[in-house]
């Protein structure tokens, strides 16, 4: 089958179904009184706490139109892309249970590693990794039973952490699904890259429908349930289809962030309003250090700038699987890097206030 028109529909109809479901999720969870503060606002509005679910329904509905059409047209094992989703719906459950009750901080970064079983025993196989300067690695079993669960754990979690901004969590998944996207059509449509698609490209139209929901000023919060998900995304799609060092790309800046709150103990905390801006005078993250370094910026332009800098990472991420040279991946990061920073300074997204630098 064309695997564009099969990446295409799947895309369209988790697209339709989030865009359609949402505004009566939205609705029915704000009669639930299942809401949070937007503490970024003045007038500190109430908004639905787990619009994830509304990406979650797209997302089903993406991976059994995946897995029809698959099974009618290709001689493929539907079950194992069943078998790859089951992490994600797990780690979608673990988001819904901490939306609704709260689970303490060290049970939530630990509860990911049950949600990787499933993953662990679909690795098996090709058990080597792409590293730069040293080629292809073979890590036998601790590939499967080491790597696996670290990686589908941390990815998770770095995805939950950095957030917390209107439009910020389903930007960022756009964006980096988009990249997957395009590298995996790119690439020879083997098994893995196909059943990797799938997830892909239901992900993708399910987060960027989400995102009309979630941009400045948001209707609703993506809640843990949306971030959850997106991370677990991210890890299995790497997995299935060795991606390793394009996944790691990508993540940068989550790894980033994660370094800087760890150092802190990871705390609550993302920045003040005053005066219709955020600001923060002791960074613990780095959204909060964008604040410090801005002497203020408003959240959309906040936000603005992470999904640009993204964008960066994602391009970058993409010269290096085409090419396999770190150092033009390198290069070409740098480049962008200065022309991001450029045209954010010169359209006044580090004037603080009142238009004091």
């Amino acid at each position: 089958m064309e695997t564009v028109a099969f990446a295409f529909a799947v895309f369209l109809a988790s697209f339709a179904v989030t865009l359609i479901f949402s505004p009566n999720l939205m609705l029915k969870l704000r009669l639930a009184k299942i809401t949070g503060v937007d503490v970024h606002k003045k007038n500190r509005p109430e908004l639905p706490e787990m619009g994830g679910l509304g990406i979650l329904c797209g997302f089903i509905i993406g991976i059994l139109l995946s897995a029809g059409l698959l099974f009618f047209t290709t001689p493929l094992n539907v079950l194992y892309l069943f078998a790859i989703s089951l992490p994600i719906f797990l780690a979608a459950i673990i988001g819904i249970v901490d939306d609704i009750i709260d689970i303490r901080q060290g049970t939530k970064l630990l509860l990911p590693l049950v949600a990787s079983i499933p993953l662990v025993f679909s690795a098996f196989g090709d058990t080597s990794i792409f590293l730069p300067y040293f080629g292809y690695v073979d890590f036998g079993l601790l590939y499967p039973f080491i790597l696996v669960p670290i990686a589908f754990t941390a990815v998770t979690n770095l995805s939950n952490m950095f957030a917390g901004w209107n439009g910020f969590e389903a930007g960022h998944a756009s964006i980096i699904f988009a990249a997957f996207s395009l590298v995996l059509l790119i690439s020879p449509h083997t098994p893995a890259n196909l059943l990797s698609l799938a997830i892909v490209a239901s992900i993708f139209g399910a987060s960027l429908a989400f995102l009309k929901f979630n941009w400045y000023p948001a209707k609703a919060f993506i809640g843990d349930v949306g971030t959850l998900m997106f991370g677990a995304c991210i890890a299995v799609v790497v997995i299935t289809a060795h991606l390793e060092f394009f996944g790691v790309i990508l993540m940068l800046p989550f790894i980033v962030d994660f370094l800087m709150k760890a150092r802190h103990r990871f705390p609550k905390t993302f920045g003040k309003l005053e005066n219709g801006v955020l600001v923060c005078k002791s960074p613990k993250g780095l959204g909060q250090y964008l604040m410090c370094l801005s002497g203020g910026i408003h959240e959309k332009k906040l936000v603005l700038f992470f999904l640009a800098l993204e964008t960066v990472f994602a391009v970058s991420a993409i010269v290096f699987q085409t090419t396999e040279s770190i150092v033009k991946a390198t290069f070409t990061f740098i480049i962008l890097l200065i022309l991001l920073l450029a045209l954010f300074k010169y359209t006044d997204i580090f004037v603080a206030r009142k238009g004091k630098k």
